[in-house]
């Protein structure tokens, strides 16, 4: 923040700036959404927004076991920060869980994927590929910004062939999920704990 932009916001001054200009960028994606021509519906399913876990009352109790023991190692360190950190996390994942999950609107159309009625167009999205989690299909599409980096459409049963006929004329399709480091380390955990009934 600049002085002039301090006094302006006081009144001391009137500075008006200039609108900034349409960059090149901007204006290739209005000419790309307008040459898309008229949005056609290809497939539309209405489908949970993310899968239910249940986790069995022997594995909840023991979580919060382990919680509490990391937090009174913490207690005795006086690093409070980290038991509001633990405590803030379990906080978390029991509103995760206790809320239900909301039915949502998907759509895959000639323009692109709408997710919750927000419209990703095919040239923002690089691939996709199916993972199965919690005994449901899940349709994951990596976009090409940022924010958000992936995209999870819940499927319902026997929606796989149609969507993946569909989202393979527009962008590339991977057979196996790819896994970075973590991924990987964190599945390894996973192996070794239960946590289905």
């Amino acid at each position: 923040m600049e002085l002039a932009d301090i006094s302006n916001f006081l009144g001391i001054t009137n500075i008006k700036k200039e609108k900034p200009r349409a960059t090149v960028a901007q204006t290739q994606t209005v000419s790309t959404t307008e040459s898309l021509g008229e949005k056609i519906t290809l497939y539309a399913w209405e489908a949970i927004s993310r899968p239910q876990k249940t986790l069995d009352k022997k594995m909840v109790k023991t979580l919060i076991i382990i919680a509490v023991v990391i937090s009174m190692i913490f207690i005795l360190m006086q690093e409070f920060l980290l038991v509001v950190l633990i405590a803030s996390i379990v906080f978390m994942s029991y509103i995760i869980r206790a809320t239900p999950a909301e039915n949502l609107k998907y759509e895959l159309n000639t323009h692109g994927v709408s997710y919750a009625g927000i419209l990703y167009y095919w040239y923002d999205l690089s691939r996709f590929f199916f993972k199965s989690t919690a005994g449901s299909e899940i349709l994951c599409v990596d976009t090409k910004s940022g924010i958000p980096g992936r995209l999870y459409l819940t499927l319902n049963p026997g929606d796989r062939e149609k969507v993946k006929e569909i989202a393979q004329k527009y962008i590339n399709f991977l057979e196996v999920e790819p896994k970075t480091f973590v991924d990987k380390a964190y599945d390894s955990v996973l192996d070794k704990i239960s946590f289905e009934k």
